[in-house]
């Protein structure tokens, strides 16, 4: 589903702060996105493609998201 307002408002602000995090120090985000079966897109952003990886594991890990029997 889509985001409400609200959401989309929180979501915004958590992509913003890691994104911040990140741009202050992109040795972190090179440490964590060494993790991982691909190779990073030549040219890559570091601390912005860091800073989605960790809003899109943020929804991923939502109740609404996971799969309860």
């Amino acid at each position: 589903r889509e985001p409400e307002l609200a959401e989309a408002v929180r979501l915004r602000a958590a992509l913003d702060f890691f994104a911040q995090r990140y741009a202050t120090a992109p040795e972190d985000a090179a440490k964590l996105l060494e993790v991982g079966e691909y190779p990073l897109p030549e040219g890559a952003d570091l601390p912005q493609l860091a800073a989605w990886t960790l809003l899109a594991n943020a929804v991923i890990s939502l109740d609404e998201v996971m799969n309860r029997n």
